[in-house]
């Protein structure tokens, strides 16, 4: 199986710290880090085309159309949404659909990993 590569864009070095933490349990995960000052997230994900974008949501904007355009130029891609002040995190996925996976815990962040592996249905 094929890793799922993961960029994680402009996340805060305690975040990704975080997430590395949670992620070697993984083995089949790739990440890759951009900064918002080196590359627009819409360059990113054309350059990495990743599996999973992991970005902070600092706007506490959960609409489904709010990823719309990037999830539509890469269909199976998931776009995990962290609110880190409230400790919530939602995934976006295209039908438009989002998942609200709160509150973000190790287990939660794992189902949207498999579920970006399409080992786990979207229902999960």
């Amino acid at each position: 199986m094929k890793p799922v590569r993961i960029l994680m864009y402009d996340v805060p070095d305690i975040m990704t710290g975080i997430v590395k933490g949670i992620l070697p349990v993984e083995p089949l995960c790739e990440i890759v880090e951009r900064r918002a000052d080196q590359v627009s997230l819409e360059a990113g994900v054309t350059e990495e085309i990743p599996d999973m974008v992991i970005v902070i949501n600092e706007e506490h904007d959960n609409a489904p159309s709010r990823f719309e355009r990037l999830l539509i130029s890469q269909p199976t891609m998931r776009v995990l949404a962290i609110t880190p002040h409230q400790g919530m995190a939602f995934v976006h996925w295209l039908q438009p659909y989002v998942k609200d996976i709160s509150p973000l815990s190790s287990a939660a962040m794992r189902t949207a990993l498999l579920q970006a592996q399409g080992r786990l249905g979207m229902e999960a």
